[in-house]
């Protein structure tokens, strides 16, 4: 079994006793060697170091997620950005590939070598910016996962007799304080050289996987998620459009789940699920549905007015009701309704399901009428919708089904957030100044000043003293 962080911090204490006992024991000699008798009061300080980290360790793992909550950086936002940049790696891609499609219906020599040229630029700086991205996904993942267990094995090479892994312990010491406390700043700092460098062409988005949630938290299978600008009507052509499948949303190349989006605040999301639209929370979409699972950063939206799902069949509240619960067994769901502002329920369902929609009013009165037929998505369906007769009213909505109730609807085309900005930019020179500064080079900076500043921190503890001078 191997060693846990525990573990590490508790060898690490021993070995600064053995450091403390041998100090106090070169001290006990009887001989008059005073090079000697120069390492007690050096090992017996180095002891009281070590031990001193051992026993606040715990505080000390704390000292980064504090430096965070100060600078208002988050794992959510920097996962976000590395998705980003990964995303726009692969948009510039099928940039490049566009525009040598392109090139070969136009029968022009000149033009056939401008868009090599082109496609040749591109393509080196997408692969560039991917090469970026996965490194700090790597560093992500160290930072987030391992720094516990990295800065648990300095301290023991730290608290080694003699300062043998002083150097070595001090550093990894450092890396693992710095990284968790300054790395999930990188968007922090690349949006502030955006700001004062006049953008340098940088397209403002955000990216991640997409999942919508119904209004008791679970996961929505099928449907298609659409972004709309903030407090705008969910009318015309929107600004971005997912499919969801199998409780993802489906991105762009085909075959990705990362969706891009507009940035915090400027849009607002829809759910559109058997012909119907539902503004999803939180309104506007913003940082804080972010989080982080597995190292992947995930936008998890609520469809409030979704009370009940199950594949196609669905039920939908006109507004959200002042009070809401759900029963549910196998082909049976009763959903309790009590409102104050004569929030109806609509249910639908494909014909391959045999659906029965009953009410029972509690408070005032409930009736069921049928709302006709629907198609949507290469899907025909019918639905009922159980409207109560008072304004202020509690009843009870119970459907029984059968049959298929999965069927699944055609995928509607995707419509990437990113890729249209960039499309949108005719100009290559401002995409290839975004790939190679946003994408390449403003992360390669700031790692390099994370680097120059693990490289304090280590000197700071040490990390230049890798042994007892020898005796005179």
């Amino acid at each position: 079994m191997p060693p846990t962080v525990g573990d590490l911090v508790r060898l690490a204490f021993s070995l600064s006793l053995l450091t403390f006992y041998t100090g106090v024991l070169i001290y006990s000699l009887p001989i008059p060697y005073r090079g000697l008798k120069s390492w007690a009061p050096r090992l017996i300080a180095d002891s009281v170091l070590a031990a001193g980290l051992a026993a606040a360790f715990y505080a000390i793992l704390e000292v980064p997620a504090f430096i965070r909550s100060v600078l208002g950086a988050s794992w959510a936002l920097y996962e976000s950005r590395v998705a980003l940049n990964l995303a726009a790696a692969a948009a510039v891609k099928a940039l490049a590939y566009v525009i040598k499609e392109a090139a070969g219906i136009v029968e022009n020599p000149i033009v056939g070598v401008v868009a090599g040229v082109a496609v040749s630029l591109l393509a080196k700086l997408a692969d560039l910016a991917i090469a970026t991205a996965i490194a700090l996904q790597s560093l992500g993942w160290l930072a987030m996962k391992a720094s516990p267990l990295l800065a648990a094995l300095g301290l023991v090479l730290y608290s080694i007799p003699l300062r043998l892994g002083r150097g070595a312990g001090a550093w990894l010491l450092a890396l693992a304080l710095v990284l968790p406390a300054l790395l999930p700043a990188l968007p922090l700092f690349e949006a502030a050289v955006a700001h004062y460098a006049g953008g340098y062409g940088a397209v403002q988005a955000a990216a991640a996987q997409g999942v919508v949630v119904d209004a008791w938290g679970s996961t929505i299978g099928y449907g298609v998620l659409l972004f709309y600008p903030a407090n705008a009507t969910p009318e015309g052509e929107p600004l971005a459009r997912y499919p969801i499948i199998g409780g993802r949303a489906q991105g762009f190349p085909p075959g990705s789940v990362t969706i891009t989006f507009p940035p915090d605040g400027s849009s607002s999301a829809y759910l559109e699920l058997d012909g119907l639209r539902a503004l999803l929370y939180p309104a506007p979409v913003d940082f804080t549905a972010i989080r982080v699972e597995d190292g992947v950063p995930v936008l998890v939206l609520q469809a409030k007015l979704v009370l009940f799902h199950d594949g196609l069949l669905a039920a939908f509240a006109s507004n959200i009701p002042a009070a809401a619960t759900l029963n549910r067994g196998p082909g049976h769901v009763e959903i309790q309704v009590i409102d104050d502002m004569g929030a109806y329920v609509e249910v639908r369902w494909p014909k391959s399901c045999d659906v029965t929609v009953q009410a029972e009013a509690d408070v005032g009165g409930v009736v069921v009428e049928p709302v006709g037929e629907w198609e949507w998505a290469g899907v025909e369906g019918e639905g009922a919708r159980v409207v109560p007769t008072t304004r202020e009213a509690a009843y009870r909505v119970i459907i029984d089904y059968a049959g298929d109730c999965g069927e699944k609807p055609s995928p509607s085309p995707v419509k990437d957030y990113l890729f249209d900005q960039l499309m949108g930019r005719v100009n290559l020179t401002v995409i290839a100044t975004y790939v190679f500064t946003g994408l390449f080079l403003l992360p390669a900076t700031y790692l390099a000043l994370l680097a120059l500043l693990v490289g304090g921190v280590a000197r700071a503890l040490g990390g230049r003293d890798r042994g007892i001078p020898r005796p005179v």
